[in-house]
């Protein structure tokens, strides 16, 4: 069975990240549109990616080429990671030859918008007749600094709690609400947790657990009213009486009441959850892909647990024009094409990932979105968009990247509690906080 592993789902210069290069192609081929007129401006788009996301960007490429006339598109895909993709970039921009738009991943946004490598969409997106009311609003809150819009977010992939129907029925447990405002409390979390957890040895089944990563367990910390980072991003926050709380109720389900298996000896919670083994799993909704395969036991969608806010992570890239290209207007033109409905509801029917950021294609293909949930599951997806929250990424976080790891690994060993795994962190982060200029502890 194919997985999405949390370093697939989020590239670092590392690892991978979740966004164009996670949309596999499920439906069809690219459809047999003109192709472009070297008579007309020639726009170049681009993006990471591997082989079966062409046929997806080709598809958008013909759709602008199909409705205007006074340019052409053609897209260019990036092969590999993120990282490469950056490189290549920074070279374009020295060069003085950039595309004309471009699609990357959400942790390089700091970076892109403080070296000033993109261009304020606000007057662009303005005359182009982009209208922003036409789209969910709080995704844009990452792209946007004062009144400028660096960036247009492409597809919205958040995280809510997957269970096991059939082992919550097993345990006489009742299925939890769908209502994002009646989720779990952390009490009622570790009750339900407490009794799907039965036996021991290899074949014991767990109550909960998730990816061993800050970016997962910051749902935890956002709940508990805290952070990563200051708001201010000039220190790390976890030392915080809030963000302590979160950090011991992660580090008690582990080893206090031993719901959620050790992380080090389950490092793939996901494959422990298609196995029957774990009650509920927190993940994003990209797991969707794998998790529709299962059919030995039914599963189910919830929101995540709640304390004293609601709140889960959002995950989403975006649309950038880079600076130095020949016609802004129409790189902008070409980015109202492809989040317009033509090219949402193409995307949408290319591949299973990813809410589309128009409301209205998240509407009408939320059958083929959410397949194969139904109704009020349905709808958990659709609501998690107002309770999203953007983890702290700042234009250094690929120097920050690997202490985190390190840190949560020694945390996950039980060999650092909460309390010290916070004060680690401050103290190897904070003074490279320091270095960051006002301009980029804002972004």
């Amino acid at each position: 069975m194919n997985k999405i592993s949390r370093r697939d789902a989020l590239k670092t210069a590392a690892a991978a990240s979740l966004g164009a290069a996670a949309l596999p192609l499920v439906h069809g081929a690219t459809p047999a549109f003109a192709r472009p007129s070297s008579a007309v401006p020639q726009l170049k788009f681009t993006t990471a990616g591997g082989a079966a996301d062409i046929p997806i960007y080709n598809g958008l490429a013909g759709i602008f080429n199909k409705t205007h006339t006074n340019a052409q598109a053609t897209f260019q895909e990036v092969p590999g990671s993120w990282e490469n993709f950056n490189q290549k970039l920074i070279a374009e921009l020295a060069a003085n030859s950039v595309p004309d738009l471009i699609r990357h991943a959400t942790i390089y946004t700091p970076f892109l918008i403080s070296n000033n490598y993109v261009q304020d969409l606000t007057p662009l997106a303005h005359k182009a007749g982009l209208s922003l009311n036409d789209y969910f609003s709080t995704p844009f809150k990452a792209y946007q600094a004062g009144n400028h819009l660096w960036g247009f977010p492409t597809g919205i992939y958040t995280m809510a709690l997957y269970y096991n129907k059939t082992l919550f029925r097993e345990a006489g447990i009742p299925f939890p609400s769908t209502d994002w405002e009646k989720g779990y409390s952390w009490d009622q979390f570790l009750d339900v947790a407490k009794k799907l957890t039965k036996g021991k040895g290899p074949g014991k089944t767990f109550g909960f657990s998730t990816a061993t990563d800050l970016r997962w367990w910051i749902n935890f910390i956002w709940q508990a009213g805290s952070d990563f980072l200051s708001p201010g991003h000039d220190r790390v926050a976890l030392v915080d009486p809030a963000a302590q709380e979160a950090l011991s109720f992660i580090h008690d389900l582990i080893y206090k009441y031993e719901v959620w298996p050790n992380p080090q000896a389950y490092k793939d919670p996901g494959s422990l959850f298609v196995s029957g083994r774990l009650g509920m799993y927190i993940d994003g909704i990209w797991q969707l892909v794998t998790l529709k395969s299962i059919k030995n036991f039914e599963w189910g969608v919830a929101p995540l647990p709640r304390h004293k806010r609601i709140a889960t992570g959002y995950y989403i890239d975006a649309w950038f024009v880079p600076k130095g290209v020949r016609n802004p207007e129409l790189s902008v033109e070409l980015l109202a094409s492809i989040v317009g409905p033509q090219g949402e509801d193409w995307v949408v029917q290319q591949s299973d990932l990813g809410i589309p950021i128009l409301k209205r294609a998240a509407q009408k293909n939320r059958a083929l979105l959410f397949n194969p949930l139904k109704g009020a599951e349905q709808q958990v997806w659709l609501d998690s968009i107002k309770y999203g929250t953007g983890f702290p990424y700042t234009p250094i976080y690929n120097q920050l990247d690997p202490i985190i790891s390190r840190n949560v690994d020694l945390f996950s060993l039980n060999k650092a509690t909460p309390k010290q795994f916070a004060q680690n962190l401050a103290t190897a982060i904070n003074p490279l906080l320091a270095k960051l200029t006002p301009a980029e502890k804002k972004l």
